[in-house]
């Protein structure tokens, strides 16, 4: 049995992996909530003995397993004077199933829209030519933030076609959640558990991009 946390699971990846036949379980948590959902194929849902709520397009939880809190400093654990809490991260439910948006600091607000950047992500990693995608904001005065996107190409498809990602990009995405400036970096820096380390790739591709202007 293989065990996944911490980020979603390629559909791919898991019908491989029961090919093998292996057993994937696939949890949603935090270490302030403990256990939030789990999936077992056919989406994320409640784990046993916790309760959901999203409020304003937030995930709280209400379970025997959640944390009493920090003991020192300062953190994204919120409660409520019923015993409900959350950490911060932006969900909505699907046919019951809980699809995790990411964490509402993340949300790009730009004109009169709200851009959740792991909606956009995921659009963007589907397409041919991208290995993996970060997506975030760029401040602009007066309409809050251009929405950016910088790419990790997939070496299965050299050389890089921008304007093709681009084109096929705004066939997937509303006109509020496309792209407005992009940026190419090969490869991506990763933290030590292999996820793109966000701030990192965003400071490597603005620094280049001052240094071209």
């Amino acid at each position: 049995m293989a065990l996944v946390g911490g980020s979603d699971l390629d559909p791919a990846l898991w019908e491989q992996a029961g090919h093998l036949g292996i057993r994937v379980v696939n949890y949603y948590g935090a270490a302030e909530l403990s256990f939030v959902a789990v999936d077992h194929g056919n989406g994320l849902r409640p784990f046993p003995g916790a309760q959901i709520d999203i409020r304003d397009g937030e995930l709280w939880v209400c379970s025997a397993y959640v944390s009493a809190g920090y003991l020192t400093g300062d953190g994204p654990f919120r409660t409520d004077q019923n015993g409900w809490c959350t950490v911060g991260d932006l969900a909505r439910m699907d046919g019951g199933r809980i699809a995790i948006q990411g964490r509402s600091d993340g949300r790009i607000l730009t004109a009169s829209a709200t851009v959740v950047p792991t909606e956009v992500e995921t659009a963007l990693r589907s397409l041919p030519g991208v290995s993996d995608s970060v997506v975030f904001g760029l401040p602009v005065p007066d309409i809050g933030a251009l929405v950016a996107a910088a790419i990790e190409p997939d070496p299965s498809f050299p050389p890089v076609d921008l304007a093709a990602i681009r084109l096929s990009a705004a066939a997937l995405l509303a006109p509020t959640h496309l792209p407005r400036r992009w940026y190419v970096l090969d490869p991506f820096p990763r933290t030590s558990s292999g996820k793109p380390a966000r701030a990192e790739i965003v400071q490597r591709v603005l620094a280049a991009s001052r240094s071209r202007s």
